[in-house]
């Protein structure tokens, strides 16, 4: 979605140095602030009880680590490999612009670039945190790339309803949801027999079922949300669209909530254990979505913790090139 948003909003239109100059600031301002805000906090929540034995210098240094890697808390590394494909994101739009070729053969090349890239890590590299250089994603951010290069073409395949020759989609759709449900089954089964120790496999068969599964996943996740923003009740695409405008606050907030639930684990065993989990995650949510709503909507500074908030429209007519909103939370 973020590579999708990017090229949908600037592929069409000329990328001159003052939209360069704002696509940069917007960033830093919504995106890079609230990322080194909530990495502080994340740092001192996990780790205050270390802090006694420890110098100032190294503490300093062992911040400042996990705040180059997204290593704060297990869920900032998404905002720095986010933040990679930003400062490259110039560079491939030129590409792209130039080369009718290199957004013909986006995905294909995106696979190649991403698992050039895993063998080279695992075969010389070894880098520690590999999961926080953006090149481990390329394929999901060429895809989006090439959604959004070519979007007023695809958007009907996405839409529910008939093509626009009067053609059907079903045996497309069947097929594509019938290859993610596959690949659903493969990457349940190779986690389920590695942990079990029925079968030991390679990191790079992780990785290989792994992707193929997300990438099938943001495919039928779009599907749906169209078929969610088409024929759900008005007031639940709203409800939608509100959450949806808040997303990268509750994104950054969420974790706090999950740590203090944590703290409250019990000793149980079977469905109440699962039961726990859950509430785990409806906790989650709720707590975030209020918190983060209300300090949107009440305080003006909201963006040093939160990001931008987008007005949201949720009318359903056919959308002209260039009305998906450039926002943060978009990218998230």
């Amino acid at each position: 979605m973020s590579s999708f948003v990017l090229f949908y909003n600037y592929y069409h239109q000329p990328f001159t140095k003052e939209k360069l100059a704002r696509f940069f600031s917007r960033r830093f301002m919504f995106i890079l602030i609230p990322y080194v805000i909530f990495s502080i906090v994340f740092y001192l929540v996990r780790n205050y009880q270390y802090f006694d034995g420890w110098s100032l210098m190294y503490t300093l240094e062992h911040f400042g680590i996990r705040l180059l890697t997204g290593k704060a808390n297990a869920h900032l590394y998404f905002v720095i490999i986010n933040i990679q494909f930003y400062l490259m994101f110039p560079i491939f739009l030129m590409l792209f612009k130039k080369s009718k070729w290199l957004r013909v053969l986006a995905l294909p090349l995106g696979f190649a670039i991403q698992w050039a890239f895993v063998l080279l890590n695992a075969e010389y590299f070894h880098l520690q945190y590999k999961g926080s250089v953006s090149f481990s994603y390329m394929s999901y951010f060429f895809l989006g790339a090439f959604l959004g290069i070519y979007f007023d073409k695809f958007q009907q395949w996405f839409k529910p309803g008939k093509l626009k020759n009067g053609g059907s989609k079903l045996p497309v759709w069947l097929t594509v949801w019938a290859l993610w449900a596959a690949s659903a089954a493969a990457h349940i089964w190779v986690m389920y027999s590695g942990r079990t120790g029925l079968h030991k496999w390679s990191s790079e068969m992780y990785d290989a079922v792994w992707n193929i599964h997300t990438y099938f996943s943001a495919i039928v996740m779009l599907q749906a949300a169209f078929c969610l923003h088409h024929n759900a009740p008005k007031w639940s695409v709203r409800m939608m669209a509100g959450f949806g405008s808040i997303s990268f606050g509750v994104y950054l907030f969420h974790p706090l909530v999950l740590h203090y639930y944590r703290m409250t684990k019990p000793d149980w065993q079977g469905i109440p254990f699962h039961l726990w989990y859950a509430g785990g995650f409806v906790l989650a949510v709720l707590v975030s979505w209020l918190v983060v709503g209300l300090v949107t909507k009440y305080f003006k500074w909201s963006w040093l913790l939160f990001g931008s908030v987008a007005k949201q429209k949720t009318p359903r007519p056919k959308q002209a090139p260039g009305q998906y909103s450039e926002t943060p939370q978009a990218y998230s």
